[in-house]
């Protein structure tokens, strides 16, 4: 596996006004930009990586993926285009957990928009596959504009961000990905999101218990197929 192959993602979960861009500086061939909740702030993603992203469209299930890969992707491709009908009734985690046992080796995120046409998107998600290569997925909290993203990348973020002396973040560390998946549902993770800081008091500690809590929510055991 080459370890110079580079996978960074980005998902603002909140912002209460116009959104600056994410002042990281990659040099990376492949880099794009977009939004999985149409008409609002939240929602919007921002990918860069030196894999060429390979684009899936699948009419009958009104779905468009666009694949970042390290390593073969042939496997992968297959087993997205099947995932739907495999292990019915089953939780997505669980499904993803199931596809990546297949492909112990491989790291890959997958960005999915449900779609009304081929170009038009209504909802969307992140599939994260972290083999041999680890994933580092973080918080981050922007002091200027009070956005907050939700990050995932090959490479230490955080160490990222202290050698290019940013100040203006705050970092919350969230589990290293190692063989294992994570599903990110956007609009429910903004949504709950929403909720816990709704439900929590603005003060720094209920920060921290609202990113704990979002944790919990994305961190379920993969290995269980439904918790009814």
């Amino acid at each position: 596996m080459n370890y110079t192959d580079t996978l960074y993602g980005s998902l603002v979960l909140y912002s209460n006004g116009k959104i600056n861009p994410f002042a990281l500086n990659l040099s990376v061939p492949y880099m794009r930009t977009g939004i999985h909740i149409v008409d609002r702030n939240k929602g919007s993603w921002q990918e860069a990586t030196t894999a060429k992203p390979i684009d899936i469209y699948l009419p009958q299930r009104f779905k468009r993926m666009v694949v970042s890969c390290i390593g073969e992707h042939e496997a992968l491709v297959k087993g997205l285009e099947e995932l739907d009908s495999l292990w019915p009734g089953c939780r997505q985690l669980y499904k993803l957990g199931q596809l990546q046992a297949q492909l112990p080796d491989l790291t890959a995120v997958v960005n999915i928009a449900s779609v009304e046409s081929e170009v038009e998107p209504v909802s969307g998600s992140f599939y994260l596959f972290a083999g041999s290569r680890p994933l580092y997925v973080n918080l981050i909290f922007d002091a200027e504009d009070q956005s907050v993203r939700l990050t995932w990348s090959t490479f230490d973020l955080k160490a990222t961000l202290v050698a290019q002396k940013h100040q203006r973040y705050i970092l919350f560390p969230l589990p290293l990905l190692l063989n294992r998946s994570l599903f990110i549902h956007s609009q429910n993770i903004c949504a709950r999101w929403w909720n816990l800081r709704r439900k929590f008091p603005s003060d720094y500690l209920n920060v921290l218990r609202s990113a704990n809590a979002l944790e919990q929510i994305l961190y379920k055991d993969p290995n269980v197929p439904n918790y009814s």
